[in-house]
């Protein structure tokens, strides 16, 4: 999941943020998100294991994270388009 809610309930997206400005939730179960920041992959959140949501089940695959992330940037390029 690359974007989530920080504690007042702003959109935030995980490339352009640090983990020390959580806490992160869920835009749709309203759960506690993790921040993953690694050398490997593409920043993103995720659920903590016992959470009940429709997108804590399986992982995306980088290349789908990778996938969104072109999307997103591509509609932010354009005029009128805002986060």
């Amino acid at each position: 999941m690359l974007s989530a809610n920080d504690k007042d309930k702003d959109y935030v997206l995980a490339t352009e943020i640090q983990k020390d400005d959580g806490p992160f939730f869920c835009p749709e179960c309203e759960g506690e998100l993790v921040l993953k920041q690694g050398r490997v992959k593409r920043a993103h959140f995720a659920h903590l294991p016992d959470a009940d949501c429709a997108y804590a089940g399986e992982p995306e695959s980088a290349e789908h994270i990778e996938a969104k992330l072109e999307i997103y940037e591509a509609l932010r390029s354009q005029p009128g388009i805002e986060k």
